[in-house]
C-alpha cells in the first residue's frame, strides 16, 4: 500500500468502528456530531484546559466542530490512550512506554519555546517528575505521515545564533540540509524544533523524545515511514535521546495491566484489534 491507500485504510477502519456502534458522523469529513462519541470517556478537566490553551483548535469554535471530532483524529487517539492515566499511578504506563526511571506527572499540549520569534509547536504529551526532569516528551502520530507532505524547512533566523545549537551540531546539520525529498513521512523540522525547545527547558541530558506512531501492517508506506524514523534517530542520537515506538507495541506492553477494563476493550476494538493478546 502506498500513502493514499494507507490513509484510506485507517479512515475506513475508523468509520466501520463508528458504524458498528451507530455513532453519527458527517459522511463528508468523518467528524462525529458529538465529541463524547469519539472518546473512551469524558476528558479530565486538566486535559480540557491544556487543549484549550493550545493552538490546534481541537474542540472547535462558534459551533464548528474541531479536529478532535474527526474519527481519525490524532488528538482523539492520544487522549483515548493517555487521559485514562491522569488519575492513576503511572508506573504501568511508564514501563509500557519503555521509560527508565520515575515519572509522576502527565500533561498534554505542552509548549517549549526555542527562544526565537514565532509560534512554538505543541508537544502532544509530557511525562515528567512534577513537571521537571527527567522528562519524556512524546510526539504522537496517527494518519499524519500518510498525508501529502508540504513541509517548509528552517528560516534563516534559526542559524543566526550559534548559541541556539550549542551542543547540537548534528541536529543543526540535519536542519541545514533538510530536504523533503529525503523525508516523505517524518516531519523533521517539527522534531528538531521540539528538540531545541526541550534542550532550552531541560538541557540535552534531562529529557528523551519518544516518537509514538500508528503502524499499518502490510503497508509499504508504513515500512518506509519506519525507515525514515530510524534514519532520523541515527542522525541525532549522539546528541539527544530519541526513541520510537508504535502504538501497537505500546498497547501490547500495557495490556497485561489493563486487560480486565472497559478501557482495554475500547482500545482493542477501535485501534488495536490485531494486537496480540499475550505479551
Amino acid at each position: 500500500m502506498d500513502k493514499p491507500q494507507t490513509l484510506q485504510l485507517i479512515q475506513k477502519a475508523q468509520r466501520e468502528w463508528a458504524d458498528g456502534r451507530a455513532i453519527q458522523y458527517n459522511r463528508a469529513d468523518g467528524r462525529v456530531l458529538n465529541l463524547s462519541d469519539n472518546l473512551v470517556s469524558p476528558l479530565n478537566l486538566e486535559t480540557v484546559s491544556e487543549f484549550q490553551a493550545a493552538d490546534g483548535d481541537e474542540f472547535g469554535r462558534r459551533g464548528k466542530p474541531g479536529k478532535m471530532f474527526s474519527l481519525h483524529s490524532s488528538s482523539a487517539l492520544v487522549c483515548n490512550v493517555f487521559d485514562y492515566w491522569r488519575r492513576r499511578p503511572l508506573a504501568a504506563l511508564v514501563q509500557a512506554c519503555g521509560i527508565k526511571g520515575l515519572r509522576d506527572d502527565l500533561r498534554f499540549e505542552q509548549k517549549f519555546p526555542t527562544g526565537l520569534e514565532g509560534t512554538s509547536p505543541n508537544l502532544d504529551l509530557l511525562l515528567s517528575c512534577n513537571g521537571d526532569r527527567p522528562a519524556t516528551a512524546i510526539e504522537s502520530k496517527f494518519t499524519e505521515p500518510y498525508y501529502p507532505a508540504h513541509r517548509k524547512g528552517f528560516s534563516a533566523s534559526y542559524f543566526k545564533s550559534d548559541e541556539l545549537w550549542a551542543g547540537l551540531a548534528a541536529c543543526r546539520s540535519a536542519a541545514e540540509t533538510f530536504d523533503q525529498a529525503n523525508y516523505q513521512y517524518v516531519d523533521v523540522p517539527q522534531l528538531l524544533k521540539h528538540i531545541l525547545g526541550l534542550c532550552r527547558r531541560f538541557t540535552d541530558k534531562g529529557f528523551e523524545l519518544l516518537y509514538l506512531w500508528y503502524d499499518v501492517p502490510g503497508s509499504a508506506a508504513a515500512d518506509e515511514h519506519r525507515a525514515e524514523v530510524q534514519r532520523f534517530s541515527v542522525a541525532v542520537s549522539a546528541e539527544v535521546r530519541f526513541r520510537s515506538k508504535t502504538y501497537q507495541a505500546l498497547f501490547e506492553s500495557l495490556f497485561p495491566s489493563i486487560q480486565d477494563t472497559d478501557y482495554a476493550t475500547y482500545l482493542r476494538s477501535r485501534y488495536f484489534h490485531d494486537a496480540k493478546r499475550d505479551t
